[in-house]
């Protein structure tokens, strides 16, 4: 286990600008390769999330019997919240039907 690696546990926002310092630098050799790939894979995971969650308050709203007022502005957020989502990721379209079934499932829920 290397420096960065305990470093990680220790301080994680010094262990993020030591491995972008390093990945600048091109020391790949020196990056903390495991965890680096974890938290990359956590920020995807959190992306597509977010999206879900978005979508689902978005079909909650269209209940009619649920609208007023401040219902109809969180459609207006959630709409602009998407499509800025989707502008920053666009590969999250190639999915979008599923996460929309997903949501669907989620909003009956709540």
């Amino acid at each position: 286990m290397n420096n960065l690696a305990i470093e990680y546990d220790r301080d994680f926002c010094h262990w993020i600008e030591q491995n972008v310092m390093l990945l600048r630098a091109s020391k790949l050799s020196e990056i903390d390769v495991e965890n680096v790939a974890e938290e990359l894979e956590s920020m995807s995971k959190s992306q597509h999330n977010e999206l879900v969650r978005r979508l689902a308050v978005l079909l909650w709203q269209y209940q009619v019997e649920k609208r007023s007022r401040s219902w109809e502005l969180t459609i207006i957020e959630q709409r602009q919240e998407i499509l800025e989502l989707l502008e920053n990721s666009p590969s999250l379209k190639h999915t979008l039907t599923e996460k929309i079934v997903k949501a669907h499932k989620k909003s009956l829920i709540n």
